[in-house]
């Protein structure tokens, strides 16, 4: 049996499990979590790898969320205007 055969990883973010998509030639593993999902401020996760046999080993730990940055709108004219940085 290879190394990485069979390998099931789930990650947790905020108490909400994700199962990851794990390549079993190479061991890498990816996972999607929704943006909704991702608060502003400190964020909890976990990720669990599990064996076929049942052994599971995990890692912990936290990482800041950032809300997306909006374009001002100046509205003191009566008349929506973006105000777009420069390039």
């Amino acid at each position: 049996m290879e190394a990485h055969q069979d390998i099931q990883v789930k990650v947790t973010v905020n108490d909400t499990d994700y199962t990851a998509s794990v390549d079993n030639d190479t061991g890498n593993w990816h996972v999607s979590v929704p943006q909704s999902a991702i608060l502003s401020g400190e964020n909890q996760y976990t990720i669990t790898a599990i064996d076929p046999a049942g052994n599971s080993a995990d890692a912990s730990g936290t990482f800041t969320g950032t809300s997306p940055t909006e374009n001002p709108v100046n509205k003191s004219s009566g008349v929506d205007e973006m105000i777009m940085p420069d390039n």
